[in-house]
Parts: C-alpha cells; sequence; structure tokens
C-alpha cells in the first residue's frame, strides 16, 4: 500500500494525531505500507491542488490518498 497525505498544516497538534492514527490503522496491513508524501494545503485551495498534483505526478503508484484538508475536498 502506497500512501500520501494531505494535512492543513503539519504543525497542528490535530493533523499530527491525525498522521499517527493513520499509521496505527495501516501498521498492520497485510504487506504492510509505506507513506511516501505528506503535504500542507495552509488552507489555501489552489495551494491544495498544486501540492496533489505534484504528489501524484511524483508517485504514480500511489493507491490510497488520505485528505484531512477540507479545501481540498475536490481536487
Amino acid at each position: 500500500m502506497v500512501i500520501a497525505i494531505q494535512v492543513a498544516e503539519l504543525n497542528f497538534k490535530i493533523a499530527q494525531d491525525q498522521i499517527q492514527e493513520i499509521r496505527e490503522v495501516f501498521k498492520d496491513h497485510p504487506g504492510g505500507y509505506e507513506i511516501v508524501a505528506i503535504t500542507e494545503s495552509k488552507s489555501d485551495k489552489i495551494r491544495a491542488q498544486a501540492q496533489w498534483m505534484n504528489t501524484l505526478r511524483n508517485h504514480p503508484n500511489i493507491n490510497v490518498t488520505i485528505n484531512f484538508a477540507a479545501e481540498s475536498a475536490d481536487v
């Protein structure tokens, strides 16, 4: 499993907690997992879209995307 995550701000405690929970949920996944990208939207829709496009371009093998930034929902 190859995972990419986007949060609003990495330094927010809630973002750190969310990332930790993802690690916890996937730790026992058969075959393992790898988080290849964690990006920040900085609560900006244009930035969120650009971050996702760059992430997907740089890691075409991603098969799970997790978004905690509301402004990124329609990317």
